[in-house]
């Protein structure tokens, strides 16, 4: 029997019913309410959406279908007319964070907060953390965190409320002092990126093995000098694989966070059932654009609940499936119960379409494999795999894996390899298929 996610209950709060009196028909009434409003909101405080809804009347939406029907919002549309989402003054907005667009322009998007934005952000993060964690635990951030409003400075504050003691570590560049930093601090649970956490544990397994701690070449049972209880993954997709390697490396459980930047840091979390994504119902309406006959397309949100920059039907970029039906560990509120991976790290070979996520699932169960690099052309996939110095992957048993993948059959795909020692210190957490080969891309 798994706990309950306590999300749920935040949700309820919010609403303003009792847990036991909240389900899917009374979160979608309140929902539907808070999407007219934002519409009526952005008509009147945002000059972007001034325009793009001068022939809708708030009035006029009487049903989810109704809304389905309002125009959608790109990134596109948001990169360089951040000043036209605004709907308060430049001087009031708390954080302003700029990130760059997943296209090939190399252009950026800068998305405003406000302080109640950001404190609402805090509020699900304590909660949903309370998942996992417990008070006087340990945490460490190995996440950005030197500026205020940054993931590990929005993380601390939210442990404050817990009563735990919060180390912010950062990116991991230097492999050997982020595992040196983890032994000394010893954390209950990590908040990490997936490919770095990765790598550490990794590493670890190495350092064990050369002080004959471990008790197999592959790492063995986590017996060795780090022990880390949870671990929370965040900023990229978070293979199985990998989470099978920090439990096989330091006996962690892990768990999934699905967030962005256009959400304010946090979008939903895992429960122990790992049945998708608890998300912040009362703060954000998610739907699937075009769902394929499993139910999966593009995700697109609306923050009906954010003050300086309200986004409306925004397409993510993302591909997932909504979960409408009750969670085993009690919950029965909708949730995103699985991303596949965004769209532009996907192709389609013409046996049907390959993510990225499909390719790190396979390369990342090789534990000599901490990091990689993948490029596609219309003829395959090319894949350096990187390793440790002295501790080579078998690429031939990669390839042979990646080749059992039906949207590979009989595609060409090349396996090389190189040694890394650390991550860059610019590191863009989320691993990239590079299609820049292809025409048109």
């Amino acid at each position: 029997m798994f706990e309950k996610s306590p999300i749920d209950s935040k949700i309820a709060a919010d609403v303003g019913v009792s847990p036991e009196q909240l389900d899917l028909k009374t979160l979608e009434a309140w929902q539907f309410g808070k999407l007219k409003d934002v519409i009526g909101y952005l008509k009147e405080n945002s000059s972007f959406y001034q325009e793009k809804l001068k022939h809708i009347k708030p009035e006029e939406i009487k049903s989810f279908d109704d809304f389905a029907k309002l125009p959608l919002t790109s990134e596109a549309d948001l990169a360089g007319n951040e000043n036209d989402f605004l709907c308060m003054r430049p001087g009031e907005v708390t954080r302003l964070v700029t990130v760059p667009t997943t296209g090939t322009t190399g252009g950026q998007k800068k998305l405003a907060f406000a302080g109640e934005d950001i404190l609402k952000a805090m509020d699900f993060i304590t909660v949903a953390y309370t998942t996992f964690m417990k008070p006087g635990d340990r945490m460490m951030v190995m996440m950005s965190g030197g500026t205020p409003g940054s993931i590990g400075d929005v993380v601390r504050k939210s442990m404050d409320e817990l009563g735990c003691d919060t180390y912010i570590y950062g990116p991991v560049t230097d492999i050997n002092d982020a595992y040196e930093k983890i032994k000394e601090y010893k954390p209950d649970v990590i908040t990490g990126i997936p490919v770095q956490m990765a790598a550490v544990a990794r590493y670890s397994q190495l350092q064990d093995m050369t002080a004959g701690a471990a008790d197999s070449p592959a790492g063995g049972k986590a017996c060795g000098s780090i022990r880390v209880r949870e671990m929370l993954l965040s900023a990229d997709d978070v293979p199985d694989a990998i989470c099978d390697r920090l439990k096989t490396a330091w006996g962690s459980r892990s768990f999934r966070h699905y967030g962005m930047t256009e959400l304010c840091i946090a979008g939903g979390c895992e429960c122990a059932a790992k049945m998708g994504y608890h998300v912040r119902n009362s703060d954000h309406y998610f739907e699937v654009l075009d769902p394929d006959e499993n139910g999966f397309g593009q995700i697109a949100v609306t923050t009906f609940n954010h003050k300086a920059m309200p986004l409306l039907r925004y397409k993510t970029g993302d591909i997932g499936k909504i979960e409408k039906s009750p969670c085993a560990c009690g919950g029965v509120l909708p949730r995103i119960f699985k991303i596949r991976g965004r769209i532009r790290n996907s192709i389609d070979f013409g046996s049907g379409r390959l993510f990225l996520s499909d390719i790190e699932e396979v390369l990342f169960s090789i534990p000599q494999i901490i990091d990689f690099d993948c490029s596609a052309d219309s003829r395959g996939i090319s894949i350096t795999a990187k390793h440790f110095p002295g501790d080579i992957p078998d690429t031939e048993k990669a390839r042979s894996a990646l080749a059992l993948l039906p949207q590979l059959a009989d595609v060409r795909i090349s396996i090389g390899t190189c040694e890394m020692t650390e991550f860059p210190a610019i590191y863009n957490s989320k691993k990239r298929l590079d299609q820049s080969s292809i025409s048109g891309r």
